[in-house]
C-alpha cells in the first residue's frame, strides 16, 4: 500500500512530501484484518538524491515489490537539495530527517520503534545523508547503507579537482556560511573517528566502477577499515544511474533483513 502525505513540519516551518510504503494489514485467525496499533512494522527511511525528491524511488526502482518480499514499511521523505543538513543559510533538513520526521511517522502509521526494526539507504546526496544519520544516531538503526554516496564530502566541497564541477548545488550556503566542514558534525570522517567500532549499526556502501564518486568511496571505505569499522563494500559495474541503484537496492535489503516474514 502506498501513502502519499503532505506533513507539517515545525522546524521548516513548510509541508513536507513523504511517500510511506507499508506492507499488507496483518490478518487474524478469524480472517479479520488486525488493528494498526496492534501491528509494528521494520521500517527503512529511504534517502533520495540530488534534484530529486521521495517518489524517485517508487518512479525508478522496485522498491514496492522488494519491501513487499521484506514484510517492510519503507519511508521516503522529499528534501529538496538540502544534502540532509542544517544549511548554514537555510533550513533546518537534518533536524527534520533525524528528529521530527520520524515522530511524525510513527504517530500516524504502525511503525517498530526499535533499533533492531530499523534502518536507512539512500543514493548519491542521501547516501551521505544515510551514513550521517547512522554515524550522528547509531543506537537507532539496525544496519545503513550508500548506493554511489558522496562520502567525501570535505574534498567534494572544499578541495574539487581543477575544471570539476559536479553540481549546481549551492555547497557553500549549506556547509560553509559560519562555520567550518572539515572536522564538523557534516564530515562523514570526523564522525567515524568519533565512534567506537562495536557502538556502530552494520554498514554497507556500494558504487559503481565508472562512477564519479568512486574515489570517495574508496578513501571512506579505507578510513572505516583503519578504524577498524566493519563495513560490507561492494562495487560493480555502473554509473551514476537507476539501473545501478535497483539492482542494488535489491542486494541491501537482502544484506539488511535477510529471508522474509
Amino acid at each position: 500500500m502506498l501513502f502519499q502525505c503532505e506533513v507539517p513540519s515545525k522546524v521548516l516551518h513548510t509541508a513536507v512530501r513523504v511517500f510511506v510504503l507499508l506492507p499488507e494489514p496483518a490478518v487474524s485467525s478469524e480472517g479479520e484484518y488486525l488493528p494498526a496499533q496492534k501491528q509494528a512494522f521494520r521500517t527503512l527511511y529511504l534517502y533520495h538524491g540530488g534534484y530529486d525528491d521521495g517518489s524517485c524511488w517508487i518512479r525508478n526502482t522496485n522498491i514496492e515489490r522488494y519491501a513487499m518480499e521484506k514484510n517492510l514499511a519503507v519511508v521516503m521523505p522529499s528534501v529538496g537539495n538540502s544534502y540532509y543538513t542544517d544549511a548554514g543559510n537555510g533550513r533546518a533538513y537534518f533536524t527534520f530527517i533525524s528528529q521530527e520526521l520520524p515522530k511524525l511517522v510513527q504517530a500516524i502509521f504502525p511503525l517498530s520503534h526499535k533499533r533492531e526494526d530499523t534502518f536507512a539507504a539512500g543514493l548519491s546526496m542521501g547516501g551521505y545523508g544515510a551514513m550521517k544519520m547512522a554515524l550522528t544516531f547509531p543506537e537507532r538503526f539496525a544496519a545503513v547503507a550508500s548506493m554511489s554516496g558522496v562520502l567525501d564530502i570535505v574534498r567534494r566541497v572544499c578541495y574539487p579537482y581543477p575544471g570539476e564541477s559536479i553540481t549546481e548545488i549551492d555547497f557553500a550556503g549549506i556547509f560553509l556560511q559560519n562555520r567550518e566542514l572539515e572536522g564538523s558534525a557534516d564530515d562523514l570522517f570526523a564522525l567515524l573517528q568519533q565512534r567506537r567500532p562495536e557502538e556502530l549499526p552494520r554498514l554497507y556502501a556500494s558504487v559503481g566502477v565508472d562512477d564519479r564518486f568512486l574515489e570517495d568511496n574508496r578513501r571512506f571505505r579505507d578510513r572505516a577499515a583503519s578504524k577498524g569499522v566493519s563495513l560490507t563494500y561492494e562495487e560493480g559495474p555502473g554509473n551514476h544511474e537507476w539501473d545501478f541503484w535497483d539492482r542494488y537496492l535489491r542486494r541491501i535489503l537482502d544484506w539488511m533483513v535477510p529471508g522474509s516474514r
